[in-house]
């Protein structure tokens, strides 16, 4: 027989086969046809059999026959088999709160199992039987105190009283509270132990409180409240001391308190309490026939009640020494004077000099012996000892320490000036200090060209004014002769009085400063020049300036930028007579009509007025700064230009470019300098700079080119050719 066309019966749908799953079985049949050949399979949930069961199991077919597997089925650990569970020596049954599939497990707290432990451990299940997680319970502690927990104490007369933690206390700590809190007559402390998250038992050491210091009674004193404090604790029903001024600043003393009951304050009595004796309680006294007020002022200004302080006898009268006595009952102070003596003169003791007058006389120590005097005694002396121009006895006389001096017995000599030394500088204030005695209105000084006084007066001195007062004598007295205005210094020079003596010191004297001599300065931008300055007793404090117009004129004025000029005078030489300075200008406005001006003591002066000297002319040229520059000098006697203006420029360059040179120049215009940057080029703008007495000075920048090429030819041609035939000089 032929099998070819034969095929494995399947399992169908309709096939059943009985499932058994922990002791519960069910006919389950394949959810789809199943093919019969060798073994095929299905996977079913175990669930389907057993709701207390997990994973899956298999529904197999061969040839036809439906057959299961059930080993892939796993018993879960349900809510209703429980675990006993021990924490801390309290066991209780713990169920899982869902049923737990084996190989999984939940969190429990461990206050379920004990109250008084908190944290978590986790339940498991292992083959549907409940187990502990490693590590079990060990992860429980013990709960603490939280904060909010009430606890009721009575503390004397005080009941149920309700005390609340405000801060969390771990398992083992306490919580503490005054017991005064519940009852303010008691003081210590009440205390409970936190255990397992409750609070124990309270206890206590309350006992009835003291009156402490920190407290205080209102209390009135003399009209004024106050607080009245104990210096010490007082316990109950005893009393102790305050201090009056607490209640009233004015008292000085003790009061008395009692502590009643509940720690409460009062005063009951205050009779020692005693007003003190402050700076407006004053008392009357009367020392040497004068009425005096006193009191406790100064230092001490407070006496408390039954005391006594001292305060000097100069403070109430001066001139008298030793102290007073000052007693103090009950806000009344008391004085008592008899100690108050005359004060005499030590030795030592000055006065005003009486035979000096005027700004600022001295003071005077006359020798008095080594006792001094004493009140009210007198001493004659010489009035030479005071002044020796004066000759005579004056009196001197102690009252209440200080001296007092007749000097109608004493007599002056004739006018003796003391020796004075001076240095006025031109244009600078001069004054003269002069000292001596015998001074009378009609003194009067004047300044002489030396070196005696038989000269007539500086010509600048006017007669200075005589001394206000004709008093015996000045110490010092300051002649003013204003402004020197000579234009040159004078190196002996002495002082004379009125009747043609010299008064001045015998080292001589002077008008200092530099000379006006007239010299003509000669430089050049970029190249060093010497400046000269002439003159007596120059200093490095003198200045010198550079000036547009009249040296120290108003309308004059400094030249401000002219750079690398000095402002001070320097290389002095060894008489000191005149200064010599090198000078290389950088940079400034290149002019022959400048001034060189001088000022005394004028090195920082920045006003032109600081510099009336005239040293002379200062010609500052504008020089070879630049290559192939150069400079055409035309002196006196060449042209005529009395007629010339700017308009006249070109006319001027042509009669230069056809070798016009027999005009004559007058003196009004003493130099013509025309300069040029580079002759080569003739489009340049040129300047043409005319110096003459009103420093006139025309310039061409627009137009130059014609005008240049004009000045290029004279330079180069005509100008040369007409000027090197010895009557003129070209400088180039």
């Amino acid at each position: 027989a032929s099998y070819a066309g034969c095929a494995a019966s399947p399992c169908l749908t309709t096939d059943t086969t009985s499932v058994t799953v922990g002791g519960t079985s069910v006919d389950l049949s394949p959810l789809q046809q199943m093919p019969g050949g060798g073994t095929s399979t299905r996977a079913r949930q175990c669930t389907e059999v057993h709701p207390l069961y997990s994973g899956t199991l298999q529904l197999l077919c061969s040839y036809g026959t439906l057959t299961n597997d059930v080993s892939g089925c796993i018993p879960k650990c349900p809510t209703t088999t429980p675990l006993s569970v021990t924490v801390a020596g309290t066991s209780v049954d713990i169920a899982p709160t869902v049923d737990l599939v084996s190989g999984t497990s939940e969190a429990r707290l461990c206050e379920e199992v004990n109250a008084g432990y908190e944290g978590e451990y986790r339940l498991g299940c292992t083959d549907g039987a409940l187990e502990l997680v490693d590590p079990g319970v060990d992860t429980c502690t013990e709960k603490g105190c939280p904060a909010g927990l009430v606890l009721t104490v009575s503390v004397g007369t005080t009941t149920d009283f309700d005390l609340t933690t405000t801060a969390a206390v771990d398992h083992g700590g306490s919580v503490s509270f005054p017991c005064g809190d519940v009852n303010a007559g008691y003081a210590g402390t009440i205390t409970a132990d936190c255990a397992l998250g409750a609070l124990g038992a309270p206890t206590d050491d309350c006992a009835t409180a003291p009156c402490e210091t920190f407290q205080g009674v209102q209390h009135t004193l003399n009209g004024v409240t106050g607080l009245a404090a104990p210096v010490a604790a007082i316990q109950p029903g005893a009393t102790g001391d305050g201090v009056c001024s607490s209640v009233n600043p004015s008292y000085s003393g003790t009061l008395t308190l009692s502590c009643g009951a509940g720690a409460v304050l009062s005063v009951t009595d205050d009779s020692g309490c005693k007003a003190a004796c402050l700076q407006d309680d004053t008392a009357s006294a009367t020392i040497d026939g004068t009425p005096v007020t006193v009191g406790p002022g100064g230092p001490t200004f407070r006496i408390e009640h039954g005391e006594t302080k001292t305060e000097p006898c100069n403070g109430a009268r001066p001139g008298f020494i030793g102290d007073i006595t000052l007693t103090c009952t009950e806000g009344t102070t008391t004085a008592d004077v008899t100690a108050c003596q005359p004060e005499g003169c030590p030795e030592g003791t000055s006065l005003t000099n009486p035979l000096v007058t005027g700004e600022d006389p001295p003071l005077w120590a006359p020798a008095l012996g080594s006792g001094g005097l004493a009140h009210a005694a007198t001493l004659d002396v010489d009035c030479s000892l005071a002044h020796g121009q004066w000759s005579g006895t004056l009196t001197l006389t102690c009252s209440y320490g200080g001296l007092t001096a007749d000097v109608s017995g004493c007599t002056v000599a004739e006018f003796t000036p003391a020796d004075v030394a001076f240095a006025c500088g031109i244009g600078q204030p001069c004054a003269i200090t002069l000292g001596g005695s015998g001074f009378a209105g009609s003194v009067t000084l004047k300044i002489v060209e030396g070196p005696t006084c038989s000269s007539a007066a500086l010509p600048w001195v006017s007669t200075p004014v005589a001394p206000a007062d004709p008093t015996a004598y000045y110490a010092p007295y300051v002649f003013d002769f204003g402004t020197v205005s000579i234009s040159s210094p004078v190196g002996s020079v002495v002082v004379c009085d009125q009747g043609n003596t010299v008064v001045s010191a015998t080292d001589g004297v002077l008008i200092a400063g530099a000379e006006a001599n007239g010299l003509v300065y000669d430089c050049t931008l970029n190249e060093e020049c010497t400046v000269l300055v002439n003159g007596f007793d120059l200093q490095d404090t003198d200045g010198i300036r550079l000036v547009a117009g009249t040296c120290g004129a108003a309308d004059a004025a400094i030249v401000p930028n002219v750079i690398g000029f000095p402002v001070a005078l320097g290389g002095f030489s060894e008489e000191n007579q005149n200064a010599t300075m090198a000078v290389t200008i950088t940079a400034g406005p290149a002019s022959l009509q400048y001034r060189l001006c001088y000022g005394r003591g004028a090195a920082a002066a920045t006003e032109v007025a600081d510099f009336p000297v005239d040293l002379g002319r200062f010609m500052l040229k504008s020089g070879n700064a630049v290559t192939n520059s150069y400079s055409l000098m035309i002196p006196v006697g060449l042209l005529d230009l009395s007629d010339f203006d700017a308009g006249g420029l070109t006319q001027l360059a042509t009669d230069f470019a056809t070798g016009m040179t027999s005009r004559a120049l007058p003196v009004t215009f003493p130099l013509l300098a025309i300069s040029r940057a580079d002759p080569a080029v003739p489009d340049v703008a040129l300047t043409l700079e005319v110096q003459a007495e009103d420093a006139a000075i025309f310039t061409d920048s627009a137009g130059g080119a014609s005008v240049g090429t004009v000045f290029a030819s004279v330079l180069h041609t005509s100008a040369r050719q007409a000027l090197s035939a010895g009557r003129n000089q070209l400088d180039a």
